[in-house]
């Protein structure tokens, strides 16, 4: 494992899983996904599934001299994401890939549902990681349709509609009618679909234009309910210093 752990909260269970994150997924190859690495990464996912939201949010937030987590290249995230979700080859069905289709989902309703700028700012840190995990993938296999399947499948949930709970006002986690997500998924398909042209992939500047898209295309709701600036400043943040990993900044 690369770093040594290190801060002040080591006996802080949440601290150590996030670093403990960070440092294992910052050692995924760097040139792309490595099949021998998947029993490290079968053990991230049962590590981050653990408290996803908490460990998002401690990657991207610098505490300084006291370390809790913070992935200074904002690498750590998306890498997982490449090879958690898009070395998928049946997204559709699998397991984990479900999983942070509910939590995405969970992150959107307690944004826009509750105008909770804290869920909002996370779900851009995710989002953000999301998008730069398919950018690492394409890069690595500009004809994965599987890669793109993945990328459909992550971001249906963070553009269906969003369902209240009737008669209350409490969100519905990870609720996704048929209908909607089916709707979803098409109008992402939509969008997505140019990323399997491979002259297009080649331009390094119009995938950057997509992936500014697909982010934008989440934003539903968010504007209205006076969340947006947390999800596109966070969303922007994970994009630029993850895609200059060498400039440590911080948000």
């Amino acid at each position: 494992m690369g770093a040594i752990f290190q801060g002040a909260n080591l006996d802080d269970t949440r601290t150590f899983q996030t670093q403990l994150f960070r440092n294992a997924a910052n050692d995924l190859d760097e040139s792309g996904t490595n099949p021998n690495r998947q029993e490290l990464v079968d053990n991230l996912k049962v590590l981050y599934a653990a408290d996803p939201r908490g460990i998002t949010q401690r990657l991207f937030q610098n505490d300084g001299t006291q370390d809790t987590g913070f992935d200074p290249g904002a690498q750590a995230l998306p890498k997982f994401m490449r090879d958690a979700v898009f070395a998928s080859e049946d997204p559709a069905n699998d397991g984990f890939v479900k999983y942070l289709q509910k939590e995405i989902y969970g992150l959107r309703q307690d944004a826009v549902l509750n105008q909770d700028p804290k869920a909002a700012g996370t779900l851009g840190y995710m989002m953000g990681s999301v998008v730069l995990g398919h950018e690492m993938a394409q890069k690595q296999n500009k004809n994965t349709r599987d890669a793109r399947n993945a990328l459909v499948e992550m971001l249906a949930p963070a553009v269906s509609k969003l369902v209240p709970t009737p008669g209350k006002d409490a969100p519905v986690i990870g609720s996704l009618l048929e209908n909607g997500r089916k709707s979803a998924e098409s109008q992402v398909t939509k969008m997505v679909d140019p990323i399997m042209n491979e002259s297009f992939i080649n331009r390094s500047k119009d995938m950057q234009n997509l992936s500014s898209q697909l982010l934008l295309f989440a934003d539903e709701g968010l504007e209205k309910a006076g969340v947006i600036t947390p999800y596109r400043v966070n969303a922007d943040h994970v994009l630029d210093v993850g895609r200059n990993p060498k400039q440590p900044q911080g948000v």
